[in-house]
């Protein structure tokens, strides 16, 4: 679907480096000329349906474009998905930030494969050791796409992505076809004698730029590691398959591709149904206070949390906790609501433990996480201000856990960041408000109360009214009130832990 250079650390890497353009006498350019790319691109056919044993209905054909056509595109087919997969504030940004990143894009209403050099040259300004990307590795991106020709059409892989109601699922589906279209790639590769080049463009779509300092690596590593997971895990996944089933296997998962992506990260559980039941239901605990974000004014996503992405942040723990860390993760869930004409966001989210000595340890970790913050932040030059620490939370400051306030920003620019942790039995929350004047600490306890229920009580939890809305003012005053609101009511808790 998408051949991109790490787009969130190229946004990071733009900010603090400027490189000098090489030459075009420095930079090989296989891609001059668009009748030898599309005879390359009828070769590539041509290599996939003999290993994929199927047939094109119509062979794609090939454009050379820039970003903006790329960007339009792709905005296009973002905002053909469904709200609850991708909100239309997040597909403007995701194409305006992919747009100059992605090397080559299959457009399927057209069924065309645009190719846009200058993406393709700055993966060599941006890993020079590696080396330029030649005629070679474009033939490998060509596979690739062609890949995703045969899929979308055959297998109907992108009206299933237009179908998917939850990021989460979207998440699983793409992770199928760029999984798909990378494993074909590689298998064509090894017959051409290309792997070598196979490598190089997967290191372009998914390594990061050379002179990336290590704060900014260890800053962005949950994004990369969230970027990295259709490509990376999507290949390992159908290696998997195959090497369990073979080709009917394959065929198999293409034709009902896995709805949640854990399925995708271990794949045995896919290929047995019996070992895909979590015994924490993390969605479910997180669905429950989805009520908060039900009013016009907010534009919320769930989604599964990828092992791969907490796991991303072990290398900011001290040396000696690092072996430990997410051990026994079971299952998680996100909650992110995006206020309209608000630079910012609210996160919720859920860890479900397979034992409490789990979710103990990773509590811990978590303290320690929050705790480093500040060092992070200060060395990427940024200032840090912790405003406020309460040790307390919930009814009263009854129970354990903790909510911190921190202003961080650079000179006037400021961003108020509201953080509210606490484990109960198995599971782990994690509460954030990142610059959203709306989601204060009260908003957060609300939020809190009703997810602690979906554990303590979860029978009586699932029959209570949604939660209210939260208020947004306006100039007329309060949009709604939600003090006293019939549905917030909640469930005596039970003991302060477990």
């Amino acid at each position: 679907m998408k051949k991109l250079v790490t787009a969130a650390l190229l946004a990071a890497w733009a900010l603090t480096a400027s490189p000098t353009p090489a030459s075009a006498g420095d930079e090989p350019m296989p891609w001059k000329d668009e009748a030898e790319l599309a005879s390359w691109l009828d070769a590539a056919c041509t290599a996939v349906e003999a290993d994929t044993g199927e047939t094109f209905a119509a062979r794609p054909t090939l454009r050379i474009s820039d970003r903006g056509t790329i960007r339009e595109i792709l905005l296009a087919e973002l905002k053909d998905f469904d709200e609850r997969a991708v909100t239309p504030q997040a597909a403007e940004e995701s194409a305006n930030m992919l747009s100059g990143a992605l090397m080559a894009k299959y457009a399927p209403d057209a069924n065309v494969v645009h190719v846009q050099p200058d993406a393709i040259r700055l993966v060599g300004r941006m890993q020079p050791s590696k080396g330029h990307l030649e005629a070679d590795h474009v033939r490998v991106l060509l596979l690739h796409e062609a890949t995703h020709a045969l899929d979308f059409t055959t297998h109907q892989l992108h009206a299933r992505m237009k179908a998917c109601t939850s990021a989460s699922e979207l998440q699983a589906v793409g992770a199928i076809s760029e999984g798909h279209a990378q494993f074909v790639a590689w298998r064509v590769s090894k017959t051409l004698d290309l792997e070598d080049a196979f490598n190089r463009v997967t290191y372009g779509i998914t390594g990061e730029p050379e002179d990336a300092t290590p704060v900014m690596r260890m800053a962005m590593a949950a994004v990369l590691a969230a970027f990295r997971f259709p490509y990376e895990q999507g290949l390992a996944f159908f290696k998997a398959v195959f090497a369990a089933q073979g080709l009917d296997g394959v065929r198999a998962a293409l034709a009902e591709p896995p709805s949640d992506p854990a399925w995708v990260e271990e794949p045995e559980r896919w290929l047995d149904p019996s070992k895909r039941a979590t015994s924490i239901d993390a969605a479910a605990i997180i669905g429950s206070a989805a009520g908060l974000f039900s009013g016009e004014h907010w534009k919320p996503t769930q989604a599964a949390v990828l092992r791969a992405q907490i796991a991303s942040q072990a290398g900011r723990l001290p040396e000696e906790r690092r072996a430990g860390f997410l051990t026994g993760f079971d299952s998680g869930a996100a909650l992110v609501a995006q206020q309209d004409g608000v630079a910012g966001q609210a996160i919720l989210l859920a860890l479900g433990f397979a034992t409490l000595e789990d979710a103990e340890r990773y509590e811990a970790d978590g303290r320690a996480l929050l705790d480093g913050s500040k060092d992070l932040i200060e060395a990427m030059g940024l200032t840090f201000e912790e405003r406020e620490r309460v040790e307390g939370i919930g009814p009263e400051g009854a129970w354990p856990g903790v909510y911190a306030e921190r202003a961080i920003g650079q000179g006037a620019f400021q961003q108020l960041i509201r953080v509210m942790s606490m484990r109960r039995g198995r599971v782990v929350f994690e509460l954030v408000s990142m610059n959203v004047a709306a989601v204060d600490r009260a908003v957060l306890d609300r939020a809190l109360i009703r997810l602690v229920a979906a554990i303590d009580a979860p029978e009586e939890a699932a029959k209570l009214p949604a939660l209210a809305p939260i208020s947004v003012p306006t100039e007329e005053g309060p949009e709604e009130d939600t003090e006293d609101v019939p549905g917030d009511e909640e469930p005596e808790p039970a003991g302060a832990d477990r």
